[in-house]
C-alpha cells in the first residue's frame, strides 16, 4: 500500500473528479517555519489556531489541504 514515493492506492490521483470549495490550512506558516519536522504530528490545536490566524472556517463539503512545507523537498 505504501512506497517510498507515497501511497499507491489512496493517493488523490485515484479519487476521480469532484467539484467543491478548497481550504488550505497553513500549519507551517502558522508556526513561522518553512517546513514541519519529519514525523511532526499535527494537532487539533494546530488546525484551529491556523484557521483563526487565516480567518477561515471549514464547512461541510470542503476539501481541506494542510500545508506542511514538505512539498519543497
Amino acid at each position: 500500500m505504501c512506497s517510498k514515493k507515497g501511497l499507491n492506492k489512496l493517493g488523490v490521483e485515484n479519487a476521480g473528479a469532484f467539484f467543491t470549495r478548497g481550504i488550505l490550512i497553513d500549519v507551517a506558516g502558522f508556526k513561522g517555519i518553512d517546513r514541519l519536522e519529519p514525523g511532526y504530528e499535527i494537532t487539533v490545536e494546530d488546525i484551529l489556531n491556523s484557521q483563526e490566524i487565516q480567518n477561515i472556517e471549514i464547512k461541510e463539503g470542503d476539501v481541506v489541504l494542510i500545508r506542511t512545507g514538505h512539498s519543497k523537498l
